[in-house]
């Protein structure tokens, strides 16, 4: 990425999280960890310590799935680009001897140090991870570009001080494009007696009103779905709603009085005008009505004028931050599954981007219900990623049949910043030899059982992290991950699945033996502490 667009996208990142008491380098931090860190923008806001005697430290992150401790610095200047000297990082290293022991952390607590870091700590258990010996890193950026004096600092610094200055980040920093509004113009026709209208904080204006069913198939981007990418899924197809949708614009007689249930359409632009009879919007999307709005385009010839709806138009402005809370929230009231309303968060973006930088496109990391397939040679939902992830890098095989908890209770665990999409097309071909290796379990019961797989993905974890060479695929994968290798990767799983089948086999074949002729596999493999003894077999 350019470092001028880069520039531009943190100066928007940085009015998103403007208030009245926050300074631009705890919104830089703030817009860092969420983007680099991937962590969701409550949390990081809570990370940041914002104060003066702060030692030095502008926030603390504790990685407990990582057993990692990260200390923080971050430097906004207000001519983005220019150098940036060792100095700063120099005077930063000092901060870390704060927290080489839980005595020096004992004397910070009694320090002059700033309440708002000593409460920091505190809540974050730093005492906790410095008990159980996590690492230590310190993490310096900046929004200026490092000159020869700190990046020779930095060649010379330990593994444990990380630099991101402005060539880092615009190198690494991943672009989905994904939110991007319809780049245009569009005016609805109202009557002036029948509106809603109100402004919030002096900049944010709305407008309900009903609008013409006609008028709404005329926004751009309807067919190439640019016009619902903020939505959190896109068209269902030939679902009981869309169905019900349908019907009701084929019965002519029932058209006006479509406006009394339908739960409208939401709208939002960056710039809204009121001009007589006529609201106009300029780069826009639906955030909710998706559903109707495609059922609505796709039966034009059997709208009339009396088919309309209850549209709200919102004038966002370029404050991303109040877009995406709309469309959570407009989204929230419906019947929305927790992994459509995960799928504008930024964790799930760049990993379809990256999907689609490995594979040149023929990959589709699948994030939002309705999205199209066509031209994919592989499909990877992430839900099933996530399946995946928590049987192999959380060695939690026997949670895989709880989705629900999967974007919920366990999403921060699973997807973490560890995680790539070069990792999860990693597990996605060990899942694939598992798959075409199964009919080697005698056992038809537990051959036909979806946990298996998941339960022999986590078996992979145990064995590959002892070998060297297993240990360098699972640090990294991506290096492996070749069009040529991947065939070869395939065959490889597939040999180590049958290496480890016949002591399983042989496993099962004791339990029911001694359990006279009875194995209720289904319980075993979802229950770690049962699962154990059968891994024990399995690996030994």
């Amino acid at each position: 990425m350019e470092k001028s667009e880069l520039v531009r996208i943190i100066d928007k990142g940085l009015r998103s999280y403007e208030n009245e008491v926050r300074k631009d380098s705890a919104n830089f931090l703030a817009w860092f960890l969420v983007n680099f860190f991937k962590l969701d923008e409550e949390e990081a806001l809570s990370l940041i310590c914002d104060s003066k005697n702060d030692k030095g430290i502008d926030g603390i992150y504790v990685d407990d799935l990582n057993e990692e401790v990260y200390l923080f610095q971050a430097k906004c200047s207000p001519m983005p680009g220019s150098d940036q000297g060792d100095n700063d990082l120099r005077n930063f290293v000092g901060a870390r001897s704060w927290f080489n022991s839980r005595e020096n952390v004992k004397l910070l607590d009694t320090s002059f140090a700033s309440n708002e870091l000593k409460s920091l700590v505190e809540r974050v258990k730093v005492f906790d991870a410095i008990d159980r010996q996590y690492d230590l890193y310190q993490v310096f950026i900046t929004n200026k570009t490092f000159d020869y004096n700190a990046k020779d600092f930095l060649q010379v610094a330990c593994d444990d001080f990380i630099g991101y200055d402005l060539d880092r980040m615009a190198t690494e920093y991943i672009y989905t494009g994904v939110d991007a509004s319809v780049q245009d113009t569009f005016s609805f026709e109202f009557d002036p007696n029948n509106i809603i209208e109100g402004q919030i904080e002096g900049r944010f204006d709305y407008y309900i009103f009903p609008v013409r069913v006609k008028e709404v198939v005329k926004l751009k981007g309807i067919e190439d779905k640019t016009l619902f990418a903020r939505n959190v899924r896109y068209g269902l197809g030939r679902t009981r709603v869309n169905r019900e949708i349908r019907k009701t614009i084929d019965n002519a007689s029932e058209h006006q009085n479509v406006i009394l249930y339908h739960n409208g359409l939401t709208l939002i632009a960056e710039e809204v005008t009121q001009d007589n009879s006529r609201i106009r919007v300029t780069n826009y999307s639906v955030v909710n009505g998706c559903q109707s709005t495609v059922a609505f385009y796709e039966n034009q010839a059997n709208l009339t004028d009396r088919l309309e709806v209850l549209l709200k138009v919102i004038k966002t402005g370029d404050d991303d931050r109040l877009a995406d809370r709309i469309t959570y929230y407009t989204n929230n009231q419906n019947a929305i599954s927790l992994r459509d309303l995960k799928s504008n968060d930024k964790f799930q973006q760049d990993i379809q981007q990256q999907f689609f930088e490995l594979s040149d496109n023929e990959i589709l990391y699948k994030i939002k219900s309705g999205e199209d397939t066509r031209g994919r040679r592989i499909v990877i939902p992430n839900d099933f990623a996530a399946q995946l992830i928590a049987a192999f890098y959380l060695k939690e095989p026997h949670t895989t049949h709880q989705k629900t908890r999967i974007f919920s209770n366990n999403y921060n665990e699973i997807f973490n910043r560890k995680i790539d999409a070069s990792y999860i097309y990693l597990l996605y071909l060990m899942y694939q030899a598992i798959e075409d290796n199964i009919e080697g379990i005698e056992h038809l019961g537990i051959t036909s059982y979806k946990t298996t797989r998941f339960f022999f993905l986590y078996l992979f974890r145990l064995i590959l992290e002892k070998d060297r060479e297993g240990k360098r695929l699972l640090s990294d994968p991506r290096s492996f991950l070749h069009d040529n290798q991947n065939k070869n990767l395939l065959e490889v799983f597939g040999k180590l699945f049958n290496v480890v089948v016949p002591d399983f086999n042989y496993y099962v074949n004791e339990l029911i033996e001694d359990r006279g002729g009875f194995y209720d596999y289904k319980n075993d493999l979802r229950k770690c502490e049962s699962s154990e003894g059968t891994r024990r077999a399995a690996t030994c």
